[in-house]
């Protein structure tokens, strides 16, 4: 007897579809955090290189400017200098700031993902299971319908009786 085919195959086979799909966005989301957080860690590497030299680099500047007589226009260049370099401090914390804030919203594009791949997974296991209580069925019928087929091809008793 052939088997009847599942009649929501093609839901189960969008249903796998949609969780091989967030199970890939799961993937691209989490590389993405790494991404951004190897970033985070590199600005904030760089913000603490950048503390480290500056204290150096204006004391360098201002060993060079001791003991000379400055115009003031070079010593306003001077002055500029030293703002340019608390100014490179604040712009690097500034993107310490701002890759924070990337690797804040990649983590909640995770766990956004996570979650949706947990649901495809949810939805896909409600029709897989639909499947196999339906199968069970099918085959419960199936064998019902072999049984109603054999008794209808047994032999009649004969007329005759049995004398033994």
């Amino acid at each position: 007897m052939a088997r009847a085919a599942y009649p929501l195959q093609p839901l189960l086979d969008v249903r796998h579809f949609r969780e091989n799909a967030a199970a890939g966005a799961l993937r691209l989301a989490e590389r993405a955090l790494r991404e951004a957080e190897d970033d985070e860690q590199r600005r904030r590497d760089e913000l603490a290189a950048y503390r480290a030299w500056r204290p150096g680099e204006e004391e360098r500047r201002y060993d060079a400017i001791m003991g000379q007589d400055m115009a003031l226009a070079d010593l306003d260049r001077f002055k500029a200098g030293l703002a340019a370099l608390a100014q490179g401090e604040l712009l690097r914390e500034e993107e310490v700031r701002t890759a924070e804030r990337a690797t804040e919203a990649c983590r909640k594009a995770v766990l956004a993902a996570r979650e949706a791949a947990a649901q495809a997974r949810r939805d896909t296991m409600k029709i897989a299971t639909h499947r196999d209580i339906w199968r069970e069925a099918a085959r419960r019928e199936a064998e019902r319908l072999e049984d109603l087929e054999m008794e209808e091809f047994r032999t009649p008793p004969s007329p005759e009786g049995d004398d033994l």
